[in-house]
């Protein structure tokens, strides 16, 4: 992912990250307002920063899915130009990626008493 605004090129932007399954980190960040969630080891995260710092940090986001987790888990991130939209209302954009796991035949446990 990366994103770009001409019109908010100097201004913040709102982001919202979310994964339906398992968890994502950003583990490079810089110079943001974290309004909600977490960005490390979280499945929600609204925050603002320069459209810089954000490109900067998505290049480092990772996902991890739960533990034997397999079919499709969903990560959208929504980005929003707070009214920094020289002529016209205030823009958004949203983009889904599907990130499809295959599942993988485990060995069997045997458990002794």
């Amino acid at each position: 992912f990366s994103i770009y605004d001409p019109d908010a090129v100097g201004y913040n932007l709102t982001v919202n990250i979310t994964v339906d399954e398992g968890y994502f980190n950003l583990s490079s960040i810089s110079n943001f307002l974290v309004t909600e969630g977490s960005y490390y080891g979280g499945m929600f995260f609204k925050f603002t920063a320069k459209p810089d710092d954000i490109n900067n940090a998505l290049a480092y986001l990772t996902w991890t899915p739960p533990l034997h987790f397999n079919g499709d888990a969903h990560l959208s991130i929504i980005v929003e130009d707070n009214g920094n939209a020289g002529w016209g209302k205030w823009g958004y954009s949203t983009k889904v990626m599907v990130i499809h796991v295959t599942a993988v035949n485990d060995d069997p446990l045997l458990t002794m008493p």
